[in-house]
């Protein structure tokens, strides 16, 4: 019985001094170099406090006047050189798009872990705003699923967070003590586990929280009540604890952080846009 007792005590340890791994899925490899596409970005590369470099880059409208940067925090998985094509059509409508890749992902250096991912958000976002090369004017801040968490947490904790003039969460979870629990209790190999790995994630990481005490005026809410991976519920929640003014755009038929595909949520989106910015 003591040694059932000790292998169950054992794994329970390794599943909680491991979870945070399952957050993350980066990918080092650059999928297409961007001087091959449409929209030639600039590097912009900024040395963190412990001396690790973190890459990203900057993609200028062609549009004369452009209406505004939107600072894109992409989500879990491979790196800016996928997650930034989403947003090339928001170049097209005349707004610079800058991105960035978390530590291991892409050529930032370093392995992500969530305290990490974090504060490599806060140290992004006070570069940009020191750097003469980034338009600053209507910025955005835009964070997709996991990198919602990031701008949440930016929105309330950054110096700079009062800058930027809209904040936007699409597809994010409420907590990623709530998101663990939820994909340990969909595998039926890690279903007993789903409190105690939850329980293992420190609660001042919540995005719920974060978004209450945003210091950034406007809030868009972005989630699709069909998406497969963070249920609506999520997305319904952090919009209830927004403050106003807000906007909750959704449909029914779109996948997780597919949402901005749809036409509709699109132009809905710029409107919403162009009544925050102007």
């Amino acid at each position: 019985m003591n040694k059932v007792k000790t292998i169950l005590l054992i794994t329970v340890l390794l599943l909680l001094a491991g979870c945070e791994k399952y957050f993350f899925f980066p990918k080092q490899q650059l999928f297409y170099m961007p001087e091959t596409c449409a929209h030639n970005p600039e590097n912009i590369l900024v040395e963190t406090n412990e001396g690790k470099l973190l890459h990203g880059w900057y993609f200028k409208t062609k549009v004369k006047n452009p209406k505004g940067t939107v600072f894109f925090l992409h989500g879990n998985s491979n790196n800016i050189s996928t997650e930034s094509v989403a947003m090339m059509w928001l170049v097209d409508k005349g707004y610079n798009v800058l991105t960035f890749d978390y530590r291991g992902y892409g050529i930032s250096q370093g392995k992500p872990d969530i305290k990490g991912v974090l504060q490599d958000g806060l140290e992004y976002t006070e570069a940009v705003f020191k750097d003469n090369k980034v338009d600053k004017r209507n910025m955005v801040l835009y964070g997709q699923s996991l990198g919602g968490a990031v701008a949440a947490h930016i929105a309330r904790y950054s110096p700079y967070a009062d800058k930027f003039k809209v904040l936007v969460l699409e597809s994010t979870f409420t907590s990623w003590r709530s998101i663990a629990k939820e994909v340990a209790a969909s595998n039926f190999f890690t279903y007993i586990w789903q409190y105690p790995v939850s329980w293992s994630i420190p609660k001042e990481y919540s995005t719920i929280d974060n978004i209450k005490y945003s210091k950034i005026k406007n809030t868009i809410i972005i989630h699709s009540e069909a998406d497969n991976l963070v249920k609506f519920d999520n997305g319904d929640a952090i919009y209830q604890m927004a403050h106003e003014p807000k906007i909750f755009l959704k449909d029914n038929i779109s996948n997780h952080a597919q949402i901005m595909s749809n036409p509709r949520v699109r132009k809905e989106f710029l409107n919403a846009l162009d009544t925050y910015l102007n």
